[in-house]
C-alpha cells in the first residue's frame, strides 16, 4: 500500500491565504495609485464654480486671499501667463492653491511674500516666496504637497521646498 504525504488542511489553507492576501494587497494599492492618477489627471472644465480659467487668474486669486489673510504680496509675471494652454492650467492652478494654502497656514503675515510665475516656451515655472513662523511639519511632506508631487509626475513637473532660515522657498517646474 502506497502512502502519500499531505500537509494537514490547516496548514494549507494558511499559506493559500496568506498568499492571496498579499497578493490582494498588491493589487489594491496598484488600483488605488491609478485611480489617483487618473482623477488628478482629468481636464477641470472651465465652467466648474470657482476654478480659474487662467493661470493670470490663478494668481490674482492666489494673491486675494493672501492679501485678505494680512500678507503683503508681491505678484511678478514674466512671460506670456494668459497663453498657457487650457489643457495645461489644471495642474498649475491646483499647485498654486496647496502652495497659497501653505503660506496662509506657515507664513509670518507682518512680513512680505512674493508669487514669481516665468511662462516659456518650455516651461512654466514658479516660485513661492515666505517668511515662516515656524517650521512647516517634521521634514516630511504634509498630505497636500505629497499629491502636488504625486500631480506634477503625472504632467512631468517637479517641486522642491526650501528653508533657507526662516525663509521658505517653493519651486514648482511645469513642462509645456
Amino acid at each position: 500500500m502506497k502512502t502519500t504525504r499531505t500537509a494537514p488542511r490547516h496548514r494549507l489553507e494558511a499559506l493559500l491565504t496568506g498568499h492571496f492576501d498579499v497578493a490582494l494587497t498588491g493589487l489594491l494599492i496598484v488600483l488605488t495609485r491609478w485611480m489617483l492618477a487618473l482623477l488628478r489627471s482629468r481636464p477641470v472644465a472651465s465652467d466648474d464654480a470657482g476654478q480659474p480659467e487662467s493661470l493670470a487668474d490663478a494668481l490674482a486669486g492666489a494673491a486675494g486671499s493672501l492679501e485678505s489673510r494680512g500678507f503683503t504680496v508681491t505678484p511678478i509675471v514674466s512671460g506670456p501667463a494668459d497663453m498657457v494652454p487650457a489643457a495645461l492650467v489644471p495642474t498649475p492652478v491646483a499647485v498654486m492653491g496647496e502652495a497659497t494654502s501653505n503660506i496662509e497656514n506657515h507664513g509670518d503675515p507682518s512680513e512680505p511674500c512674493a508669487i514669481v510665475i516665468d511662462v516659456t516656451d518650455h516651461e512654466i515655472e514658479r516660485a513661492f516666496l515666505n517668511i515662516i513662523t515656524e517650521h512647516p511639519g517634521d521634514g516630511h511632506d504634509g498630505w497636500g504637497l505629497r499629491g502636488v508631487r504625486e500631480r506634477l509626475a503625472i504632467v512631468d513637473g517637479s517641486i522642491e521646498d526650501t528653508r533657507k532660515g526662516q525663509q521658505w522657498i517653493t519651486h514648482v517646474r511645469v513642462p509645456t
